[in-house]
């Protein structure tokens, strides 16, 4: 995944997408070396690149996020913690 390349706002208003309301928004920030890059995420925002998906999965599952949340592999297409449904 290239997350230094993608955009940084996926957010309800600047969603490109499907947008469904009332859903959490996930924060991600990634820093090395000095480099910083954020990615702010509506839950419900189908412009997000899949790639963004699938990182937030391996840090849900790498943070034993189903502790808090439950099991929610099956809620959406790529198995993260919001519905993600299309």
């Amino acid at each position: 995944m290239k997350f230094w390349g993608i955009a940084e706002d996926y957010s309800a208003a600047k969603c490109k997408g499907r947008v469904c309301t009332d859903m959490a928004t996930a924060i991600t920030e990634l820093s090395i070396s000095g480099l910083t890059h954020r990615a702010k995420h509506y839950d419900e925002c189908g412009g997000a690149p899949k790639s963004l998906f699938d990182l937030e999965s391996v840090i849900d599952k790498s943070a034993n996020s189903a502790q808090w949340t439950g099991d929610v592999s099956n809620a959406g297409p790529y198995g993260t913690t919001g519905s993600r449904g299309s």
